[in-house]
């Protein structure tokens, strides 16, 4: 395994566009990371997002490429996407793409449709974008994923049984991602 500086490393992060995952791309640029994809699923947001974080590191290169990764070939987009602008992965971060209009509510008053929705939007997203990143980061020898989890998956909140068991699930999975990963130089965290 080649252990890379972070300015020589690449980045790609979903649900970067605000919030936790916006802060975490521009601290990977102001760290140094000179290349980064940010992904969301509104082209104005990131665009926004873009010039936002220019300001705060100019000498980065920063792009934009809207998908929606709770869907496989939207979560595959933004990294084929990187692997076209800067070809090279280093560095993933899943944030969370949820539903922007979701509010706690009991378990029993959730729609069909809304479950399928909050655990594609907490739960596969990261499946899927973790699967589609993986053999770019085994070519390379090496990278790191960060998958965001919540509180809500250690610590029964009313109103987010299914976020809590979406999020349990993908600190499971990143458990388990870390064990297999390893020996290609893969480190995974949650």
């Amino acid at each position: 395994m080649k252990v890379r500086q972070l300015s020589e490393c690449t980045a790609m992060l979903t649900g970067s566009t605000s919030s936790i995952g916006f802060e975490i791309g521009a601290q990977l640029a102001e760290a140094g990371v000179p290349r980064i994809m940010r992904n969301g699923r509104e082209e104005k947001r990131g665009a926004d997002a873009v010039a936002r974080l220019q300001k705060r590191a100019p000498s980065a290169d920063v792009r934009f490429i809207a998908a929606d990764s709770t869907k496989y070939e939207g979560a595959k987009q933004p990294v084929d996407a990187t692997i076209e602008a800067f070809g090279e992965l280093d560095i993933v971060v899943t944030s969370i793409p949820g539903p922007s209009n979701h509010m706690p509510m009991p378990f029993h008053k959730n729609s069909p449709e809304g479950l399928d929705a909050l655990v594609a939007a907490h739960f596969m997203s990261v499946i899927y974008t973790c699967h589609a990143a993986l053999p770019h980061l085994i070519e390379r020898g090496g990278g790191a994923i960060i998958n965001l989890s919540s509180d809500a998956a250690k610590i029964a909140t009313p109103g987010e049984a299914v976020i809590g068991g979406s999020k349990a699930g993908t600190l499971m999975f990143t458990r388990t991602m870390a064990l297999e990963q390893s020996r290609h130089g893969i480190r995974v965290n949650a």
